[in-house]
Formats: structure tokens, sequence, C-alpha cells
């Protein structure tokens, strides 16, 4: 039906396969349409925008294109500024903001064809809170709900998501949110035309939290175990290092400029030190029984659990995410217990064992040069590797050109802290004290009826406090506080002995672990040397309990019967028998004058090993007659050690008695030949002589005089009585 307002044209349609592979008919012309009014304005059927939107109105952001078969595409936007407009004079248009466009274009009848279309805005949709006292807010308190309701152009739908998500979750105009989230509000028009709000809803989770600083208890303790040693290298380290030196680098040394160690350390042995899972090590420390004047840098420390029993090759640290580490580039070592102290503390899972390694650069490594001596033990399987190469990046790359294997470990010090109980805190003294690990509230209320915190809590039970955080919410929490006062006692099965014998030391009790001021562990040590051996004892809160056993294991008195003297006739028996000379006897005491060629130390423990001792001459008397015994021997050959030392400030015996005599080898009047210096400190008689000088005690002397006690004098044994005779 027509009405004398169209405009007739040909458009032709291809009705047959675009790809025919015999001769088809001619294409069939069908007739088209572009309708206008009687004013000769374009009805919608000519102008879409890209998304095939046809008008009055469309959405910002919106192509507009020429119809096809018509020209001169021309615009104008009276209220839309350029900013907002991309324009291809020929045949596009696009609008990226709301307002008015009126488009021209020529039909194909050279007809100009005019239209006004509105580009509207997209929308705004805004999302208004609500708490459960119906006051505008984006945050709740724990357990409470917020509303949020949608707002936006009349007409519009709107849908819900949670950020990041796809998949709305509400349609509603309003919706409870119960946990903290970032939500997504879309708004569409009744045109289409949509947007998007954000909206991060916060549900308190501020929740009081109470907390001790003297809980967990931090401890130190040591993992010394095996046979320990401390000497400068074990023979383990000879070939490890490929060279016969004294010298070695576990940890820190200066035998090579970079350098690597790796030390396994079993879960077991962990366990027995009183870790469990949730344990923190923040310190580890090493006992260096030497100073060290070399610089080192660069030292880094890692730690990596592993299912490994013995290191057998090196192990790779270079999954981060498996492994802890931390690093000083200028530490400093001395002599003693030195500390490295983490800045993050590493938590052990309980169960794994761990590998330790450690590497650092030295600048002024020297292959003779002093490195420090640690205290090490065989632990008994191959707990060690050492690595050592020419370049840093060696190391780095956790690939040392060369690496040996060790049953020797250095003997560790750990600072620990348990895992912390679940809601409980345990005290080690008579009061501990409460905090709470928040801050920025409003109020505060104990249980003790305290308004201010720390609290002293001296008595075991259950506590309480309440918080009004910054967010006006209440949150409530409890911990039930517990004592622990732990005893333990350690005896001896030998309090009083002789060198060479052991005494058993144990400590009482069931405890986590026992630590030993002599660096061993167990409830159970031995003990062979004279002391006080202190125990510190660890429960299952890691509160500690102390006690004290001393043992005494003196030298073995040497006895002499009256029927078996040690020397007989003038003749000396034992290890000096062949080169004594006999001189003679002075109230009941026996003198000998024994060749030996040796230092004057060493001569007084000969002549203690011989039951005597070096001679004292107590008196003037006795000077003169030990003087003419050996003028009458004539056995002078050359000076002889005799028992008098040099403090540094005063002249004592050999016994450590202060001389009541000073004038030896001479008269009452006379004088010693030399004055008493410090650095000649030992009395020796001169040869062919009636007077005495003084030498270093590391000179050496052809001679020494031994003196015997008096045969039918008793001698006073130790106060523990020791099966010695000879």
């Amino acid at each position: 039906y027509l009405t004398g307002n169209e405009n007739w044209g040909w458009n032709a349609k291809d009705n047959y396969p675009a790809y025919s592979s015999t001769n088809s008919a001619p294409n069939k012309l069908r007739p088209t349409v572009s309708k206008h009014n009687t004013s000769g304005e374009i009805t919608n059927g000519f102008i879409r925008n890209s998304q095939y939107q046809y008008g009055p109105a469309f959405c910002q952001d919106i192509d507009f294109r020429r119809a096809p078969g018509y020209s001169n595409f021309t615009y104008s936007t009276p209220d839309i500024s350029s900013n907002y407009i991309s324009y291809n004079n020929t045949d596009y248009l696009n609008i990226q903001t709301g307002g008015s466009v009126t488009i021209s274009q020529d039909d194909k009848n050279a007809v100009t064809r005019t239209a006004t279309y509105t580009i509207v805005s997209n929308p705004a949709p805004t999302i208004a809170g609500y708490d459960k006292f119906f006051n505008l807010t984006t945050s709740a308190c724990a357990g409470d709900s917020l509303l949020l309701v949608a707002s936006g152009t009349s007409g519009s739908t709107f849908e819900w998501f949670v950020e990041g998500s796809s998949t709305a979750f509400s349609t509603n105009d309003s919706v409870y949110i119960k946990t903290t989230t970032s939500v997504e509000l879309k708004e569409t028009t009744s045109i289409g035309c949509n947007d998007i709000a954000y909206q991060t809803i916060t549900i308190n989770t501020d929740q009081v939290n109470i907390t001790s600083s003297d809980y967990p208890q931090k401890f130190n303790t040591s993992l010394g175990s095996g046979t320990d040693t401390n000497t400068r290298k074990p023979n383990a380290f000879k070939w490890a290092f490929n060279q016969d030196i004294e010298a070695w680098i576990a940890p820190i040394g200066g035998y090579k400029q970079q350098n690597a160690q790796q030390y396994l350390i079993k879960a077991s042995e962990l366990t027995a030190l009183g870790l469990n899972q949730g344990s923190n090590i923040s310190k580890i420390g090493f006992d260096f029984l030497d100073g060290y004047t070399s610089t080192i840098r660069e030292l880094e420390i890692k730690i990596k659990e592993t299912t490994a029993s013995t290191v057998s090759s090196w192990n790779s640290f270079s999954s981060i995410s498996s492994s802890f580490s931390d690093y000083w580039y200028y530490p400093s070592i001395s002599e003693g217990t030195n500390y490295f102290t983490f800045s993050d503390s590493y938590e052990w899972d309980g169960t794994s064992n761990i590998i330790i390694q450690f590497s650092y650069v030295n600048d002024s490594w020297s292959s003779s040069s002093n490195n420090p001596r640690i205290r090490m033990s065989d632990v008994g399987y191959d707990a060690t590797l050492i690595g050592y190469g020419t370049q840093t990046s060696s190391l780095a790359s956790n690939n040392p050109p060369v690496n040996k294997k060790s049953q020797y470990r250095p003997n560790f010090y750990f600072e620990v802290a348990k895992g912390p109980l679940q809601d409980t805190i345990i005290g080690c003294a008579t009061s501990l004290s409460l905090d709470i690990e928040n801050s920025g509230y409003q109020f505060l209320q104990w249980s003790t009826s305290s308004s201010s915190t720390p609290v002293s809590i001296s008595s075991a039970g259950l506590y309480t406090v309440q918080m009004l955080d910054a967010n006006f919410c209440i949150s409530t929490d409890t911990v039930e506080v517990l004592f622990s006062a732990p005893s333990v006692a350690a005896s001896a099965s030998l309090i009083k002995g002789c060198d060479g014998d052991v005494s058993t030391i144990t400590a009482s009790g069931t405890f986590d672990s026992y630590i030993w001021n002599s660096g061993q562990s167990g409830n159970s040590i031995t003990a062979t040397e004279s002391g006080s051996y202190v125990v510190t004892a660890f429960d299952e809160y890691s509160c500690t309990a102390k006690d004290t056993v001393s043992v005494e294991l003196v030298e073995k008195p040497i006895l002499y019967f009256l029927d078996e003297p040690a020397f007989s006739g003038g003749s000396l028996t034992g290890t000096y028998s062949s080169t004594g000379e006999y001189m003679g006897s002075h109230n009941g005491h026996e003198y000998y004058m024994v060749q030996s060629s040796v230092s004057w130390t060493a001569d007084k423990s000969a002549a203690e090993a011989l039951g005597g001792y070096l001679a004292i001459p107590n008196d003037d008397q006795e000077n003169q007659a030990i003087t003419a015994m050996a003028n009458s021997q004539n056995v002078w050959g050359s000076d002889a050690w005799i028992g008098v030392e040099w403090t540094g400030t005063k002249w004592i015996d050999v016994k450590g008695n202060d001389l009541p005599y000073s004038n030896w080898w001479n008269s009452t009047s006379g004088t010693a030949q030399h004055n008493p210096l410090s650095y000649h400190n030992a009395g020796v008689v001169q040869n062919q002589s009636t007077t005495w000088v003084n030498y270093n005690k590391t000179d050496y002397n052809q001679w020494f005089i031994i003196e015997f006690a008096e045969l039918g004098r008793p001698l006073i044994a130790n106060e523990t009585f020791c099966d010695s005779v000879q």
C-alpha cells in the first residue's frame, strides 16, 4: 500500500548459492522502500547504533552509521561536547555521553533527510547501607547484617554480584549482607542502558583478643648429643677440605672465600629438646672456643623441612616457598656463644627433619689463617655437608663445586617458644600479665573490674574482657589462666671420688627436656670432672625448674708403706733410678740429685710422681745440710732446680706455702744472686756455689733436687680415700 511518500529503488538479492559450479539464472531484483514523513524526516528504519538498537532514544557510547545508498552524512550536537564525539564524515558517528543529536543524509534521489535522536546517559546506580538501628553505614558489628538498598532511574532493573563474579546472587532492589565483602550493583534502564556501582561492606571482625607478654615462654636449649669434641679439626674434616692444615670452616672460618654448610637435624632430636608443633625458633647460636678477627659478609641462614634422614648430596633451597631464610651483611663473631637473631621466627611443623644452611663470603680468607674452633659432636650419622667454591654465584645457586659429608655437627643453641595453647595462658611465676592486642577501642572492661590494660593475674581461673571498638561494636574474649611450678632434684651416684671415676647424675621427675650446664641433655648424664652440675628441666608448658649437684673427683694420693719405701739403700726406684744420686738425709728427710735436662715444670711433676717434691730449703740449717751433702757427693754438673717459685708478688714453695726463710744457699745474712723478677720465676741452685739464682720455668737445667718426707711420718691423704698404692 503506497501513500505517495515512498522512494522507489532496486536492490539486487542473490537467490542462488554464492559458489555455484553451474550456470545460474540472472539475479532477481526486489524493490526497497525508504520511508519518510511529509515533513521529510527520516524514520528510524534507516539509522541504528552499533548494537543494532533502533531509535528514537539510544544509550551513550553508541555508533550511528549512514543508511545504505545514502550520502552526505552530517550531524549537529548542540548540547554535547566535542570531547565525547568521534566522527567520520562519510558514514560514521560515535557519541559517548548523553544529549541530543540531529543527523542529516541525502537519499538516493538527492533529497536531504533529517532525524533528531536523544542519547541517554548511562545510569548511575547508588547503594545505601543500613545497620539494625537504620543508621546509614557501610559496616556492621560481627553477627549482625547490613541492609543494602539500590536506587537509580525509574523503571530500571537491578542485579547484585560479588565483585569479580559473573553470576548475580540477587535481582531484588535490596539485599542483606552478613559477611565482609565487596559487592557490585548493576542497573539496567528500560532502553537497555546500564552501569555498575561498587561498594565494600565491612562486617566488623575486630574481635578483642587476650594476650600475655609472659606466654608462651621462650627458653634456650642446645643440641650437643653424641661424642663431644672441641678440637680444632676432627679427623673427619681432614679430607673434607683436601688440606692437612689446622683449620676448618664449620660454620664460620677463613679457609675459602666462599663457604656454605648444610646441617641435618632430625625431628626426634628437636622433640627431645622440647620443641613441638608450632614451636618458633627465634635464634640460632654456636659455642666458639676462639675469638675471630677476620671479616665475613653476606651471612645467610636458611632452614628447610625435609624427609631425608641423612645428607649425602647438596640440597636445593631454590624453592623459597618451602624454606625460611634470614640475612646478616656483617655479622659479629666473638669467643663464646654467638647467637644469630632472626627478624621473624622460624615455625617448625612438629614432624619434619630440617636442614640448616649457612653461606657467607670471607674477603680476608687464607688457607693458613687462624680459624675459630667451634664445639662439635659426632652424632653418629651423616649430618653435615661442607661446600666451598671460587664464585659466590655457585653458592647462591645451591650447587657448590666441592662438597663433602661428615658425622660431625655443631652443637647448636636455640632460643625457642613453644606453640601456644588455644584460649589458655600458662604462667611460670606467681603472677602474669594479661593484655589485648587491639587498639583504638572506645571502652574496655575486665572480669576483674579493671577498665585498663594490662592487668596482673596471680590466681588460676577464667578471665574475660569486653571491648567496645571504634565502630561501637562489642566483642568478648575469655581465656583460662593456669600456673605451673615444676620442681626437679638432681642426684649423683658418686659425690666424692677420685680422678678416673665416673659419677652418674640423674634428674628426677618427668619433663619434656633436660639441659645441663655441661652442654649435655637428657635426664641422666655422666660426670668425669669435679664441678657443679646444674640441670634445667622444661615441663610441657616450657616452665623451668633447676637444681645443682656438686661432684668432687680428687687427685689420687700416692701412699708409701714404711716397709716398702720409694728408695732403699741409696738407690732411687722408678723412671730416674739410673740417673739419681743419693745425697743423704737431714731431720728424717732424704735428698737425691737427679739428672733430667728438662724444664722446672716437668721436673716438678717428675719429683711428685716419685713420691717426693722439689727440695724446699726451709731454714738456714737445712740449707747448710743440703750444701754439705751436695759438696760431699760432688755431683754438681750444672744448675739444679729447687722447689721455689715467684708468684709475681712473693716467693712461695712448691706446695704453695709462703717461705719463712728467704736467703737460700748462703748464711742468714747473705742475699740472693738475682732479684726476684716476674720473668725469672723459679729457684735454681747455682753450679758449685753456695748461692741461688732464679730462672724462667721454661728454661732447661741438667739437674733437680728431690726431697722425700720423713719415713716414719704419716702422709695426709685427700679427704676421699682413693685406692692407689705405689
